[in-house]
């Protein structure tokens, strides 16, 4: 016998009353999907009833009039608060408009009256599935899923899903119980497995995590966690052997694709990893996530310009006379063109021109002297195995004084030529670094009654290391060696170390900093600032403030206790002795770095620095980075 369905709704809704009075109390079943077609209308009695209502609002979801099915279902509600069907269709009809946190609280009211109701339980589960997606809803996530194991337990699919959530929210230990469990209970559980895999692998036991994935050799996500093992370990044809197996099957695995840019990246391969990273932003990438590694992939592959300018001011007391005594001004430009040879190898082309002049502000008035220099610099950049950089550089400049000023110590006219080079070790968590070079600094020769260039030798070696803590401490050290070359055949020797650490909760964006050193020369000179001893102590902070994913503001200030012992210090035309000295400075420096994309960036940053001596100077920098 064939059926009439639009005869027999037209039956049922005209008996409908017929039956409700008859004493048939049994109610229809709530609708769990949308309807695939839709019903002819039908004429239905006036419901009185919160029965009647919840059957007039399921007829008018198979009519699709949802918004009229919504009234009808909450004026049952309304009539009758206890009605479970009617709170739970309504929950159904919320979740089919992706009405996701209003058809979740319907759920839950259901659940304070029928804990385990069977039709909500299959409501929230598909609202877990939908919020799995979403950063925002993970702890919700992890509610619908406990409720589902406490109405459900030993059931494989909702311990699996309940291991994930919780792993997603950071609980580890808990997720792995929840995800043990479910392989216990079904040991061929292969995405339970491979979820415990990656949480050993966050947890960083790389050993425990790849003896998992090792066991599905074909499964994507177990690949993808093996090339980053191998990432991770510096074995970068390991990972990009994975990675490949991966995009010959799915050429479009956006976490692979960005998994085998980041390899070709710190493999060395940069104009290849350049490539994929373009792909990447093409296919939706957000750009300002990737800025930084592209930023620096277009150190190796594009030709640059990059300006750098500083301006200082000072001025001095002399201690003895209590009276500002000079003012020093220092100008400083460099022009440097960045040019890639290989993926290994660039050229820093620099030209260079500088400035400095000592006004004698205390009777006399006059200058003491006035220096420049110009010239250029060629620097090569060798990268030339993982993480490790050698630069080799040679700086040529000629120095003379001004011709327009008589001087107190008039400038001695020098040409100068001076090499240097370099060792560097960097990863995230390390830097450390070794050179050699010669340089020179102005001085005033009492003797000769004359300034000129002195020229040292500077032996550097520094480390640092980032430990991966909650507060994320850095400790930095370093030592200096600098013979003078003079006929003193001085020496200077200097040690520092310091450690910065985030303040809890905002570890990322304000730091506490600790700094000392020691420095002592091995002979005093009055031609220049020497000492037998000096210890200095400061404490500080650090402030960075992302303003927008393009420009921050940086802030830092340290307040600093100087003690040092035996010094000549020239001030102006005279030279200050002293056996004990103790001077406390405050210094402050505020950054604002603004960038464009991935090609330039502009720098601009000001100083104020004073003691008790007093000594004050304040200073403007700015820098500008162009790559073509």
């Amino acid at each position: 016998m064939t059926y009439n369905w639009q005869v027999m709704t037209k039956i049922k809704a005209s008996l409908f009353f017929l039956l409700v009075i008859g004493g048939l109390s049994a109610l229809s079943e709530p609708i769990l999907a949308p309807p695939s077609e839709v019903q002819e209308e039908v004429s239905f009695p006036n419901p009185q009833t919160a029965y009647e209502w919840y059957e007039w609002g399921l007829i008018q979801i198979r009519e699709k009039k949802w918004e009229e099915a919504k009234q009808s279902l909450e004026e049952a509600l309304f009539l009758d608060p206890e009605l479970i069907v009617a709170k739970v269709q309504l929950a159904f009809l919320e979740l089919w408009q992706n009405n996701l946190s209003a058809s979740y609280q319907s759920f839950l009211e259901v659940f304070e009256v029928s804990p385990c109701e069977p039709h909500a339980l299959e409501g929230v589960r598909e609202i877990g599935l939908q919020w799995a997606q979403e950063q925002t809803k993970q702890q919700e996530e992890v509610v619908i899923y406990e409720k589902l194991n406490s109405c459900e337990p030993h059931n494989p699919d909702t311990l699996f899903y309940l291991g994930r959530s919780l792993a997603r929210t950071g609980n580890w230990n808990q997720a792995k119980g929840v995800l043990q469990e479910c392989l216990r209970l079904a040991p061929q559980y292969s995405d339970a497995e491979i979820q415990l895999a990656y949480i050993y692998l966050w947890e960083g036991k790389p050993e425990e995590a790849e003896a998992l994935f090792i066991k599905y050799p074909n499964n994507p996500d177990a690949k993808l966690a093996l090339a980053r093992i191998a990432r991770q370990r510096n074995e970068h044809d390991k990972a990009k052997k994975h990675l490949e197996e991966i995009l010959s099957e799915n050429p479009e695995h956006p976490e692979a694709r960005k998994e085998y840019a980041n390899v070709l990246y710190l493999s060395g391969n940069y104009f290849e990893a350049e490539n994929e990273f373009s792909w990447l932003i093409d296919n939706g990438e957000d750009p300002n996530v990737l800025w930084l590694p592209l930023f620096d992939i277009g150190s190796h592959t594009r030709y640059a310009l990059w300006t750098e300018t500083l301006y200082t001011d000072a001025k001095e007391n002399d201690p003895d006379l209590s009276a500002p005594v000079v003012k020093d001004y220092y100008f400083y430009n460099a022009v440097h063109v960045l040019v890639p040879l290989t993926n290994m190898w660039r050229l820093d082309i620099k030209q260079i021109y500088y400035h400095q002049r000592e006004n004698d502000i205390y009777p006399p008035v006059g200058v003491n002297y006035s220096a420049y220099y110009s010239g250029g610099q060629i620097t090569s950049n060798c990268y030339f195995c993982k993480n490790w950089q050698w630069d080799l550089f040679i700086r040529i400049f000629h120095a003379w004084g001004s011709q327009n000023q008589i001087a107190n110590f008039p400038f001695e006219s020098k040409n100068r030529y001076e090499p240097g080079t370099g060792l560097r070790y960097s990863t995230d968590r390390q830097l450390f670094f070794i050179g050699a070079h010669s340089e020179s600094f102005i001085i005033k020769d009492f003797s000769s009654n004359i300034s000129k260039l002195l020229g040292t030798i500077n032996l550097v070696a520094a480390y640092t290391y980032r430990f991966n803590w909650i507060l994320k401490p850095e400790v930095q050290a370093s030592v200096e060696q600098v013979f003078i070359k003079d006929n003193l055949r001085n020496w200077k020797n200097t040690s520092n170390g310091s450690i910065r650490f985030g303040l809890p909760y905002i570890a990322d964006y304000v730091k506490a900093i600790y700094f000392f050193e020691y420095g002592h020369f091995d002979k005093l000179s009055q031609n220049y600032y020497s000492f037998r001893e000096q210890v200095r102590n400061a404490i500080g902070g650090y402030v960075h403030v992302p303003i927008t994913s393009y420009i921050s503001w940086n802030t830092t200030y340290y307040h600093r206790w100087q003690l040092t012992r035996d010094l000549f210090q020239p001030i102006g035309n005279q030279v200050f002795v002293a056996q004990r000295q103790l001077l406390v400075a405050n210094w402050v420096t505020s950054e604002i770095l603004v960038r464009y994309k991935d090609k330039m960036r502009l720098a601009l940053e000001g100083h104020y620095f004073r003691d008790n001596l007093p000594y004050r100077d304040w200073g403007i920098t700015g820098s500008f980075l162009w790559q073509f």
